[in-house]
């Protein structure tokens, strides 16, 4: 199958298909892509191989210029949710760097989902007269970890925010944090020393502090 003028493709996975079964569809192709768009829920852990990405783009995608990649981890009881063991922080070299496509993370009810996208200015540069920031130190010390939930326990008895964070940091490290579900200031406490690289915060609901809260 050959799609000579193929060069924007948008694939949605729901089912079993592999890393290694994606590879071969795309090299039976033969395009020369610019965007891809790539969705999946099948848990193969490959997808989580940064060095495997950089090297299939690299061979089989040179003309790529923009990648958006989501990948969605479940968690449950009784479930054995496929752990990465592979070397941590591979998608800040200098591949993922210069192209300036840059991890996220998000967690929503009972699933960690991992994005990659071209980067976008973030809320703490609008006081930089529309520059974004450039330098490789800079972009990557971008990753975003977003929580739109803090307490999985309150539906499963076994699984606590920390498990999630936990996971989320066998791939990489994360620097900033955007919560967007009430929070008071124990768990707060909680989940900053978990993550003690955070460089950028945001939280959308804090209720009132007494004082003292945050310095006991």
């Amino acid at each position: 199958m050959i799609l000579p003028n193929l060069t924007y493709l948008s694939i949605h996975i729901y089912r079993k298909i592999s890393f290694d079964e994606f590879e071969l569809f795309i090299n039976k192709l033969n395009s020369k892509i610019k965007v891809l768009s790539l969705t999946t829920i099948v848990e193969d852990i490959a997808y989580l191989d940064a060095n495997r990405w950089e090297e299939f783009i690299l061979t089989k995608l040179p003309q790529l210029e923009k990648f958006y990649f989501k990948y969605s981890a479940y968690f449950s009881e009784n479930y054995q949710t496929p752990i990465y063991f592979g070397q941590r922080d591979q998608f800040i070299s200098s591949f993922w760097l210069q192209r300036r496509w840059i991890l996220e993370i998000e967690f929503e009810f009972e699933n960690i989902i991992y994005s990659i996208r071209p980067y976008q200015k973030r809320w703490y540069e609008y006081d930089t007269q529309h520059k974004m920031i450039n330098s490789s130190d800079q972009l990557s010390k971008s990753i975003r970890l977003s929580l739109d939930e803090i307490c999985p326990e309150r539906w499963t008895k076994t699984i606590f925010i920390n498990d999630y964070i936990n996971y989320a940091l066998t791939v990489t490290k994360i620097y900033q944090l955007e919560i967007h579900a009430k929070i008071f200031s124990d768990k707060l406490m909680e989940i900053l020393h978990l993550l003690p690289e955070v460089n950028t915060l945001k939280i959308f609901s804090l209720p009132i502090l007494e004082l003292g809260d945050l310095s006991e």
